[in-house]
């Protein structure tokens, strides 16, 4: 068989053996792990021969490279320089890895490589092949400021891990927000815009091509002022795009932004057997004082200590059934960030981090981090900095709002029947006089309330959350049918329908806040589809993390349209008279001039007698 034909295996490593065993009076779910397998690679050529320490990398390290480049078969050529790096840093000599990962970094870029125009399944399956490159591309300038700080000053690998890191948390949200964009421009805008989304992929492809004809593999191209003329041009049409995933915002205007007494940890997934990594950036952290932080924690563990806690939580467990995965939690994960109390917590997660409630982990003397922090949620840094640009922009003022109040529920339908989320409905409007309020809407209903909508100060949404079709995992909420609507608000149309200034959303939903998706473990991924079935290569993740972003599109929709802040759900929640009570007297603090951080603390606080799953997987993301 020719070797273009032949597959190429990146098989999971699973380290079974130090996988920890929790035990609760209602088990949580099964990890998706639960096989052992080996790690395979097929090279062009024969092996390089191990070189010296810190030597550049050799010319056969480049060679599968440029023969799956010169057939076009550009995602092989990727995963063979990824190899090839990798190869090199397994092997200590960091000085050939940089070279290569920076190599690599020019063509394989999140950013240009998931291309908006892409139909959902080649979005999810490219996403899918690059993220173990991406993330071990990330994971190695991380490790490399630790250990090689001497190439890290020529290399910059601190700027580059987290450019990296920001663009794996947001590669997804930005094709979205492009989408519906240009969804809302007129017939004669889009088309221009297409066209000048047609070109600027024409002219990254032609770069890529340049680089690789001239050997010029790093440097600047003459192709560069055109591609950045064009991101100009786009982004006069897409705003969205623009605020929130157009370009990652630097480590230094992040901590600028921040105020002195916020703690920003953004934590990184990196494959199965590998520790967890957070950069911990602090406003007025010493110049030299390294932000990147490597846990005692690995992946695995702490993706199925995630898993299993967010079980035994939406089952009704207690705090004590769910000591031991906590107690690890604490130990492993939070006590190595060396936190100092009383300070307001930003958690930019990653992968399942977003159904992980941090109010509840262990903080010694009996407390729970509730009761030292603040603790808000955000996607990425990169959105965490352009809502708060946002906020900055209106002065740091809470703008006027002629609306206080719009909330909309859905009792659901036959067989699947909500009881309480009209009550809920009700319930909140009492304490905001200047309301609109639809306890059992329709999608046209909440339409046509767009334009109070666009001028409420508090919005709600308590409904079914259900899982769309398909292959990207994404997420809708159920509201009636009619008037030519099926009943599915989805994050396209949250974001071009219901554009708002709100300073809080609520979705009183089962599992708003943690991310869903159709990726299971040891399927294989094709490479380069030609069609019929003919693949060049395939893949199989080593990685427990999955394609997709830590967040449910809901959310990344809602900050896109506007919202500030939205209150979250990081499990099933319950329908019943305690939700209903807990989210009404939260509105009524609100009413009372509570900020929505405050109020939740409270409420919080007034429950922390009851069983876990009624108010510990509430939480704030935003600024």
């Amino acid at each position: 068989m020719p070797k273009r034909f032949l597959a190429l295996l990146l098989l999971s490593v699973f380290y079974c053996e130090s996988m920890p065993v929790y035990s609760a009076s209602r088990p949580g779910p099964i990890p998706k792990a639960q096989a052992t397998y080996s790690r395979q690679s097929t090279r062009r050529g024969p092996a390089p021969p191990r070189p010296r320490r810190d030597s550049p990398p050799s010319a056969n390290s480049l060679g599968g490279f440029q023969e799956a480049f010169t057939e076009g078969n550009y995602e092989l050529a990727f995963l063979e320089l990824a190899n090839s790096a990798g190869g090199y840093y397994d092997q200590n000599n960091f000085l050939a890895a940089m070279q290569l990962y920076k190599i690599f970094a020019n063509f394989a870029d999140p950013f240009t490589t998931i291309d908006p125009s892409d139909a959902k399944e080649e979005a999810i399956r490219k996403s899918t092949v690059l993220k173990d490159m991406t993330r071990n591309y990330a994971k190695f300038m991380m490790n490399a400021s630790q250990v090689r700080p001497e190439i890290c000053q020529a290399n910059n690998c601190l700027d580059l891990g987290w450019e990296m890191t920001e663009k794996i948390k947001s590669r997804l949200l930005r094709t979205e927000l492009i989408n519906s964009a240009l969804s809302r421009l007129d017939q004669g805008e889009r088309q221009h815009v297409d066209s000048l989304l047609t070109r600027v992929k024409q002219e990254r492809m032609e770069r890529n091509r340049l680089r690789f004809e001239t050997g010029n593999l790093l440097g600047p191209t003459e192709k560069d002022s055109t591609i950045t003329a064009l991101d100009s041009e786009i982004a006069r049409y897409l705003p969205e795009y623009t605020a929130l995933a157009s370009e990652v915002v630097p480590l230094r205007r992040v901590r600028e932004a921040l105020a002195d007494d916020e703690t920003l940890l953004s934590f990184v997934y990196t494959n199965n057997g590998r520790n967890v990594y957070v950069w911990k950036i602090q406003k007025n952290d010493p110049p030299n004082q390294p932000p990147v932080i490597k846990t005692k924690i690995t992946t695995e563990r702490l993706f199925t200590a995630i898993e299993w806690l967010k079980g035994v939580m939406a089952s009704g467990g207690s705090l004590e059934d769910a000591s031991k995965a906590l107690n690890e939690i604490s130990s492993d994960l939070v006590e190595p960030l060396n936190l100092t109390p009383h300070r307001r917590l930003i958690i930019a997660a990653d992968q399942n981090l977003s159904a992980l409630p941090f109010d509840i982990v262990p903080w010694g003397g009996g407390q729970r981090m509730m009761d030292a922090f603040e603790i808000t949620y955000v996607p990425s840094a990169t959105v965490f900095y352009h809502l708060r640009q946002r906020h900055l922009a209106r002065g740091g003022q809470t703008p006027a709002y002629q609306i206080d109040y719009a909330g909309f529920g859905y009792a659901g339908s036959e067989g699947d029947e909500l009881i309480h989320t009209e009550t809920e409905i009700e319930n909140a409007a009492r304490s905001l006089p200047l309301n609109v309020n639809k306890p059992n809407a329709s999608e046209a209903e909440i339409y046509r309330q767009a334009p109070k909508v666009a001028d409420a100060r508090f919005l709600h949404f308590a409904t079914h959350n259900y899982l769309v079709p398909g292959v990207d995992g994404s997420f809708y909420l159920a509201f009636g049918k009619g008037d030519n609507e099926n009943g599915h608000l989805t994050s396209q149309e949250i974001m071009s329908k219901l554009r708002n200034r709100a300073e809080l959303a609520v979705l009183s939903s089962c599992e708003t806040a943690p991310a869903n998706d159709t990726y299971t473990m040891g399927q294989l991924t094709p490479m380069d589809p030609r069609g019929n079935g003919d693949y060049r290569a395939a893949t199989v993740s080593y990685c427990i993390c999955s394609y997709g972003e830590s967040f449910s599109n809901l959310t990344g929709a809602f900050f896109a349209a506007g919202s500030k802040r939205l209150l979250l759900t990081q499990w099933r929640i319950r329908d019943d008279a305690i939700t209903d009570i807990f989210i009404s007297k939260f509105f009524k603090l609100l009413a009372e001039g509570h900020s929505p951080a405050d109020a939740l603390k409270e409420m919080k606080g007034k429950m922390r007698n009851q069983k876990p799953v009624f108010w510990a997987g509430f939480i704030l993301a935003g600024d």
